[in-house]
């Protein structure tokens, strides 16, 4: 479902512009409107809101990113208890954040909303995070975590750091 997502959310632009906030904005408007089009958002349609990516306006903060993807799935999503454990746990702990499927999906997609693709998608050349949790993803991300753990130190990634120092 994540990937979905991802595509209907990417396939308007062959790359994210890092630092262009309102790009990102613009981006989210155009999927906002896909999925009214599809009948999936708004009134009495499948989503009240729409996913974190979409949203007006787009979270700048992961926390943001956290909350609304949160507020979209409910706290009662498998995907925020479930992945517990594995190799991404220690680097994510460290930086102060939970260890589950959920915010793993939703970290990587902030990277790539704000220009740092960790995942490229199998589905086309657009960024997005393609984030499936394989032993290998999670590998590299935690390689990720540990790199960029002093954006994290503060308990925070902001879209900002993201375009500007993630490595």
């Amino acid at each position: 479902m994540r990937w979905i997502l991802s595509l209907i959310f990417f396939s308007f632009s062959a790359a994210v512009l890092a630092q262009d906030y309102d790009k990102v904005a613009e981006q989210a408007a155009e999927c906002r409107q896909d999925l009214t089009e599809i009948g999936l958002l708004g009134g009495d349609k499948k989503w009240k809101l729409p996913p974190w990516e979409c949203q007006n306006p787009v979270p700048r903060t992961l926390t943001e990113a956290v909350q609304a993807d949160l507020d979209f799935h409910g706290g009662d999503h498998p995907g925020y208890h479930t992945g517990q454990g594995g190799v991404v746990c220690t680097p994510l702990t460290a930086v102060g954040m939970a260890c589950n499927y959920g915010l793993r999906g939703v970290l990587t997609s902030f990277v790539a909303v704000y220009g740092q693709t960790l995942f490229p998608s199998q589905y086309g050349d657009w960024p997005n995070d393609g984030y499936h949790g394989t032993a290998q993803q999670n590998e590299e991300l935690a390689r990720a975590l540990r790199r960029n753990a002093p954006l994290l130190a503060d308990g925070e990634l902001t879209a900002e750091e993201v375009a500007n120092n993630w490595r």
